[in-house]
């Protein structure tokens, strides 16, 4: 049987939707952001596992979705605290997409290390060794959490978020101190931290605990010279933006207005930022 050639129109495709085919992981991707993220890869062709607490009914209605953009879509129920749970995303994982994984997206998180810290840096640890050279992980971060020490001595992060601020910015910089161990794997790293996300159900939340809560995320974002806010749409798009470009090196901040280049001392090339610590 003679092999079939690929033809103009497959090369036209490929280069329209160069993210099709590839396998993605989701962590907390049934509802808000991640689901958005999820969202936004399958229409680009990718191939989708995702896990969910509680709510299955949820993520069987995300799944669906999914699968109507002509990806196959797995949704586990899973916490990624629990190293069973963790066995379990791998094991679903690799029989969706045939041993490998080409996107860890670390979405969920929480106000302790346990999901920012350990739960993050285990499931590197455990999907490592499947994901080829140019895979790429994505951390999905907060402004508060990225820039926490920093606002933090400001007195800029509201009282109720200071405990996540802090477990998060932890999170980041224990998946930084792994940049050299990724770079030698080919898996790049990057950061993606929208301002206020407007419209997730954890924000509903938010204001409960202070009414106030979307001024203080704006003076943030003015003081840095972001938006103010965006949507959670907008996040998944953009997420599936950032993961077609090639030329992102490892460790790139994506803040919505602009790009920093990640390290731990990044947010000094952020002029406004500087000057406001001193």
């Amino acid at each position: 049987m003679t092999e079939r050639q690929p033809t103009g129109q497959d090369n036209l495709e490929n280069r329209e939707r160069p993210l099709a085919g590839k396998v993605a992981l989701i962590t907390g991707s049934s509802r808000d952001i991640g689901a958005e993220i999820a969202k936004a890869l399958a229409i680009e062709g990718v191939n989708i596992v995702g896990n969910y607490r509680n709510k299955k009914k949820r993520a069987d209605e995300i799944q669906e979705t999914l699968r109507s953009f002509g990806v196959t879509s797995e949704f586990v129920q899973a916490d990624i605290t629990n190293e069973d749970d963790r066995k379990k995303l791998k094991e679903t994982t690799e029989n969706l997409s045939g041993g490998k994984l080409d996107i860890l997206v670390l979405n969920a998180s929480g106000p302790s290390a346990d999901i920012n810290v350990t739960a993050a840096n285990s499931l590197v640890d455990k999907f490592l060794p499947i994901m080829p050279r140019g895979s790429i992980i994505v951390l999905m971060q907060s402004v508060p959490g990225h820039f926490e020490p920093q606002l933090n001595k400001l007195n800029m992060i509201p009282e109720f978020y200071r405990q996540t601020a802090k477990a998060k910015h932890e999170g980041e910089e224990s998946l930084r101190s792994r940049m050299k161990e990724f770079k030698e794997n080919g898996i790049s790293f990057i950061v993606v931290c929208p301002p206020e996300v407007s419209d997730t159900a954890n924000m509903k939340v938010f204001k409960r605990y202070d009414a106030l809560i979307s001024d203080k995320h704006a003076k943030i974002s003015e003081m840095l010279g972001l938006p103010n806010a965006v949507t959670k749409e907008q996040v998944g798009k953009r997420v599936a933006e950032l993961l077609k470009r090639k030329d992102l090196p490892t460790g790139y901040v994506e803040l919505f207005n602009i790009f920093l280049k990640a390290s731990p001392h990044c947010v000094r090339q952020n002029r406004k930022l500087k000057q406001a610590r001193y």
